[in-house]
């Protein structure tokens, strides 16, 4: 999945996919990221927007609760602190902590997370992360 207007119809219609489905692209992506060593920056913020929102749909579909998404949930955390280490996707690293606190169950902390970056001038940005 590289053609740019493929990833965007993916990523639009996630919503509508199985949990199965969708889940077996995701760890598909997943495996192509980690065999490419050699990433444009467009690329890599391509596929963060990707993942995150495959968490933000894990999250209002409750997948966390299902013991079968743990592994990728986990697996797309990781890809994402990974492919987020220049300081440039600084925000995708903080929206996937966001998440990762609202799957965990962490309330409080996503809601502080969320305040700090109202605080630090991002309202437009956090007005739409899930609650």
């Amino acid at each position: 999945m590289t053609n740019p207007d493929s990833l965007r119809l993916f990523t639009n219609t996630m919503p509508i996919w199985s949990q199965e489905n969708l889940s077996f692209f995701i760890e598909r992506l997943l495996a192509k990221i980690d065999k490419n060593n050699r990433m444009s920056e467009l690329m890599q913020e391509r596929y963060l927007r990707i993942l995150e929102n495959y968490l933000t749909v894990c999250y209002q579909r409750r997948v966390q609760e299902e013991l079968t998404a743990i592994p990728i949930i986990k697996k797309v955390f990781s890809t994402i602190i990974k492919l987020s280490s220049s300081i440039h996707f600084i925000l995708y690293k903080i929206v996937a902590i966001y998440l990762q606190d609202l799957l965990l169950g962490h309330k409080d902390e996503a809601l502080e997370i969320k305040n700090n970056m109202k605080n630090y001038g991002f309202q437009n940005l956090v007005k739409n992360w899930p609650k």
